[in-house]
C-alpha cells in the first residue's frame, strides 16, 4: 500500500490505476486489429483525430486505424518529404527520419481512394520525463509508464508518439500492447 497524501508514490499509483482501466476496457472489448464494418472509409480514433505532435526521430512511427478496404497506402507528408508505405492490416509503421520539427500531414488511402488525413506536428523533442526508476522495477516498466505519462501530456497531443512508444515493447510487454490498442481505439489515460 502506498502511503503519505500527495507523496510521488501515491500520484504513480493513481496514474497507474488510469491505465490499468484502459487496458482492462480494452481487453473487455476485444477489438482485434480496430476492425469495422466494410465499406466505411478509413477513420482515426486515436486522439478522436486531433492534431498529434510526434517526435523526429530514428524509432518507427506506429499508426492504427478502423475502417476502409485493404490495401491500404500510408503516408507522411512534410514539406519536399514524403514517407510511404502499402499494408493489408489497418495499421503501420513508417520511417521518420527524414521528418524536420514543422507542421506535417499523415494519410491513409484505402483500395477505393477514400482517404483520411491528419495533420501533425513534429516536435524537436518530448517533455521531460519524471524519474520513474524507484516506480519501476525494469526498464519495460520505465518504458511503459513513461508512455502512459506521455499519452497525458498537453491535454493528449502526444498520443500517437506514446502509442508508438507501447508498439516497441507490445510483444514481449503485453500490457504495453493493451494499452497501445485502448488508445488507438480512442481510449485516454486520466492524472
Amino acid at each position: 500500500m502506498i502511503e503519505g497524501k500527495g507523496s510521488y508514490l501515491q500520484a504513480v499509483a493513481q496514474f497507474v490505476g488510469s491505465l490499468e482501466k484502459i487496458v482492462s476496457w480494452y481487453s473487455a472489448t476485444q477489438t482485434a486489429n480496430l476492425v469495422t464494418r466494410a465499406g466505411n472509409p478509413p477513420r482515426i480514433r486515436l486522439g478522436a483525430g486531433k492534431p498529434q505532435k510526434i517526435v523526429a526521430d530514428e524509432a518507427p512511427l506506429w499508426l492504427g486505424w478502423s475502417g476502409g478496404d485493404a490495401p491500404f497506402k500510408v503516408r507522411i507528408e512534410q514539406a519536399g518529404v514524403s514517407v510511404e508505405t502499402r499494408t493489408e492490416s489497418r495499421e503501420a509503421t513508417l520511417a521518420r527520419h527524414r521528418l524536420k520539427p514543422g507542421s506535417a500531414e499523415i494519410v491513409i488511402v484505402d483500395e477505393r481512394g477514400r482517404s483520411v488525413r491528419w495533420p501533425v506536428q513534429v516536435v524537436a523533442a518530448i517533455p521531460p520525463l519524471p524519474d520513474l526508476a524507484s516506480a519501476a522495477p525494469t526498464m519495460a516498466h520505465r518504458q511503459y509508464l513513461s508512455a502512459g505519462w506521455l499519452a497525458m501530456q498537453d491535454d493528449g497531443a502526444y498520443l500517437l508518439e506514446a502509442a508508438s512508444r507501447l508498439n516497441a515493447i507490445a510483444a514481449s510487454f503485453p500490457a504495453a500492447g493493451a494499452l497501445k490498442a485502448g488508445l488507438a481505439a480512442g481510449e485516454k489515460p486520466r492524472s
